[in-house]
């Protein structure tokens, strides 16, 4: 072939370029079967894994929660109870840098302290209870019909027990002396 002329006019173009464009096509074909099969077989399990890595969030600092402490050794309280046991975890809590509000009683009698939570403070309700030594089990969802007269916009409710009056959380403070000695010879 001279430059300036074409290719040969017995078709021997058309007829190569027909084939690869042929199988141009089935390659995407090919390409497009299993990438639907590969999204119809991993599908759920790839968007399962993202979306939990996303949930996991730290709780809250303690002063941005506020905590009210009622009394829950006595039914209806009575003069001065709240101040006792409501007002020595509250203090407590206070000292652990939680944002606390002034100690109530409870409206009902409790045998073991319950610490209750509003929508979205269940991780620090956890934490909260840890630091008091209390169990997993004391931590529990905010009643419809809470067991004070008012929350007062707390986020936190503890409902005190004996089980709080000097347990490992409270007011108890262990202070170690150490003396040392300097001997000269």
């Amino acid at each position: 072939m001279r430059p300036g002329q074409h290719a040969a006019s017995d078709g021997s173009f058309g007829r190569s370029a027909g084939i690869q464009i042929g199988r141009a096509l089935g390659l995407i074909a090919v390409a497009a079967i299993i990438g639907i099969i590969l999204l119809h077989h991993s599908g759920p399990s790839g968007t399962t894994v993202a979306a939990q890595g996303t949930t996991s969030t730290a709780p809250r600092p303690p002063s941005s929660v506020k905590v009210l402490v009622a009394n829950g050794t006595v039914a209806g309280g009575g003069a001065g109870v709240s101040q006792h046991l409501a007002g020595t975890v509250t203090q407590t809590l206070h000292a652990k840098g939680y944002n606390t509000l002034a100690p109530v009683d409870a409206t009902q009698k409790v045998t073991a302290s319950i610490v209750y939570f509003q929508p979205g403070y269940e991780k620090e309700a956890a934490t909260l209870a840890a630091s008091m030594a209390l169990p997993v089990s004391a931590v529990q969802p905010m009643p419809a019909q809470p067991p004070v007269a008012s929350l007062n916009g707390a986020n936190i409710l503890v409902v005190a027990s004996t089980d709080l009056a000097g347990s490992p959380g409270s007011t108890t403070t262990t202070t170690i002396a150490t003396t040392t000695t300097t001997v000269h010879r």
